[in-house]
């Protein structure tokens, strides 16, 4: 469905200094046919956004990743405890449907400057201009 937008708010966790933390990414409005939200942390920036698309996004490995699952019942909060010494994210994020076919995307990087306690990003299933 195009235009779906999923609202992810990254909460920056009480830890560490302004280059050194962890992060909380709550997730709101999930397309009711996404069964899996996966979420991807790139520290320094490592990933481009260039040429992450739809197609390509399900390809991404990231060093740090979680997953929640519609079946699991849990809330949609993915926690990001480790410690993560970088003052640039790269956050990769998509559903996926039942199929495992990716339906929502975004790739974004976070600067920790600009983190004043809730960043809102959007994942779309059209092509973003990130960064």
């Amino acid at each position: 469905m195009r235009g779906v937008l999923l609202a992810l708010a990254c909460v920056m966790a009480a830890c560490g200094g302004a280059e050194s933390r962890g992060l909380s990414i709550e997730v709101r409005g999930l397309s009711a046919r996404a069964e899996t939200l996966v979420v991807g942390l790139f520290p320094d920036a490592s990933q481009s956004c260039t040429g992450v698309s739809l197609a390509s996004v399900a390809t991404i490995k990231a060093p740090l990743e979680r997953r929640w699952e519609r079946s699991s019942g849990a809330p949609r909060t993915l926690e990001f405890d480790e410690t993560i010494e970088a003052e640039k994210v790269t956050l990769v994020a998509y559903s996926l449907t039942a199929e495992a076919q990716p339906l929502q995307y975004l790739c974004h990087v976070v600067e920790y400057d600009s983190i004043r306690g809730l960043v809102a990003v959007r994942l779309s299933d059209r092509p973003l201009d990130s960064q």
